[in-house]
């Protein structure tokens, strides 16, 4: 099987979602821009659209989510995406994270509701003084068997190295949260 194969995308109702497995640890500059392609395809319609793809990240061992809205830049968050994601491959080929881009746009002025519905988000936003997880910068969601465990601006992190690193971490706490 070769490593492209081994990215699924899975289309319903117009979502996609990400369900990587191995490749290199620097992805090509070709491959990046490929994978930023479809992503920028990707589109939800409804609320209903947005809660099947949480729904099956929840539904995932390990997930990790990437928040896209819109009507906010993206460009520079999808494409640190998409490097993080076929980076993850490499660094750890038998993991089984499954990689989720989600277009909540239908719900951005709705309260993010199939997201909050989600185990551990209320929690992170109490710990974070009330403040809500996504703010239309490319928020990364971590989820640990459907429970929500971190979250963190794509941008945030100076390198796909330390993002790796980063989310090597958060899935190895005790806790997990």
């Amino acid at each position: 099987m070769n490593q492209l194969s081994k990215i699924l995308i899975g289309v319903c109702l117009s979502i996609t979602s990400l369900v990587l497995c191995s490749s290199p640890i620097n992805p090509t500059e070709e491959r990046v821009a490929d994978l930023v392609a479809k992503l920028k395809q990707v589109r939800s319609f409804t609320e209903n659209d947005v809660r099947r793809v949480v729904a099956h990240a929840a539904a995932a061992d390990r997930s990790v989510m990437f928040i896209h809205i819109d009507w906010a830049p993206m460009e520079p968050q999808r494409t640190e995406f998409a490097k993080f994601s076929l980076a993850c491959q490499t660094k750890a080929p038998t993991d089984d994270i499954l990689f989720h881009y989600v277009d909540c746009t239908p719900i951005s002025f709705k309260g993010y509701r199939p997201l909050r519905a989600l185990p551990g988000w209320k929690k992170l936003e109490q710990e974070r003084n009330g403040s809500s997880l996504v703010h239309a910068w490319g928020e990364i969601i971590w989820l640990d068997h459907g429970r929500v465990i971190q979250a963190e601006r794509i941008l945030d992190f100076e390198s796909t190295a330390e993002l790796l690193t980063f989310t090597e971490t958060v899935f190895s706490r005790p806790d997990k949260g």
